[in-house]
């Protein structure tokens, strides 16, 4: 028996099990092997300088978009690569407003570029969206976009760094029913902050920014158990953790890096101890890496592994000698 004549619902069986050299061979072989094998074949794309032609097609055969599920646009910050991304920016917006069955979109684009390369039209809906990363920043075009993805649950801004840090930006306006799903955050502490009260977020990671007391006060208005942080701070940890150990009570993972001085705080006892001590507050934690210390808790929350310091040692001692000591003691 060909394969060519088994039902439709046997082949797509079978083009599953196949990897996507063999479904492309198998595409070219017929025409109805090639109808076959479409939802396979644009089930995952990849956007990139050299395949921009592909949002055409995807664009006019509104057929073959629907088969979409993941979308990564990707494209170098070069200058030819910028020239062909902004030139295509209205295609790819059309293109994937075609796309309603997406599940999961990532775009990297250079920063020249904007947030218009998200469809807001009146089709644009994207109800099974559960994962979106961008790299831009939070505008009032990306909010509307964001109104038409009612399921998603993990949300990524991944600013360039010569964007302007999202605090020096006009506030924008985000109505109380935007992202009702939402549970994993990454972001600008802006960003976080403006996003986490009232949703149902228990994951967060700050990508920009420093956590400071006030901002934990404000995750801590999240609807749901926050088990996850980290974030970066400029002060003394044991504040920022008092405060988490009243806000966020829950969390299981926490990881804080700090610009603050802590550099003979390391080989003091003392000021390990409090660490520990106030972590002791937070009775369901995991795992703790707070400046490069780490601590790690069994599911009783019974202490499995602490720094110890090493021996005292002076700022002007051998640099090398003494890294090799501090992450022999600190680090994983």
């Amino acid at each position: 028996m060909s394969l060519s004549t088994l039902v439709p619902e046997l082949v797509s069986r079978i083009l599953i099990n196949l990897n996507l050299n063999d479904v492309r061979a198998l595409s070219s072989s017929c025409f109805r092997l090639r109808i076959a094998s479409e939802p396979t074949l644009y089930k995952t794309i990849v956007i990139s300088r050299h395949s921009l032609p592909l949002l055409s097609i995807l664009l006019h055969k509104p057929q073959l978009a629907a088969y979409v599920r993941t979308v990564k646009f990707l494209v170098a910050p070069d200058s030819q690569a910028i020239q062909s991304c902004l030139s295509s920016l209205e295609v790819a917006s059309l293109a994937l407003a075609q796309m309603r069955g997406l599940v999961s979109l990532s775009i990297s684009i250079p920063p020249q570029s904007s947030s218009t390369v998200l469809p807001i039209g009146s089709t644009a809906f994207f109800p099974d969206l559960r994962d979106l990363q961008l790299s831009f920043k939070l505008d009032s075009h990306l909010v509307e976009f964001l109104t038409r993805t009612p399921g998603l649950t993990c949300l990524k801004l991944d600013q360039a760094e010569d964007i302007p840090p999202q605090a020096s930006l006009p506030p924008i306006l985000l109505p109380n029913t935007l992202l009702p799903n939402l549970t994993s955050i990454s972001g600008p502490v802006a960003l976080v902050q403006a996003l986490v009260p009232g949703r149902p977020v228990s994951s967060i990671f700050i990508t920009s920014g420093n956590l400071t007391n006030a901002a934990v006060t404000q995750i801590g208005l999240s609807s749901a158990a926050i088990s996850t942080l980290d974030a970066k701070i400029s002060s003394a940890p044991i504040p920022i953790i008092q405060e988490l150990v009243i806000s966020a009570p829950h969390l299981t993972h926490l990881r804080l890096a700090t610009t603050y001085d802590l550099w003979l705080d390391f080989f003091n006892v003392v000021f390990i101890d409090q660490v520990k001590t106030v972590l002791s507050g937070l009775g369901q934690l995991r795992t703790a890496n707070i400046a490069g210390l780490i601590w790690k808790w069994s599911a009783l929350h019974v202490l499995t592994h602490q720094p110890y310091p090493p021996f005292p040692a002076r700022r002007d001692e051998d640099e090398d000698g003494l890294f090799s000591i501090h992450s022999q003691f600190y680090f994983y």
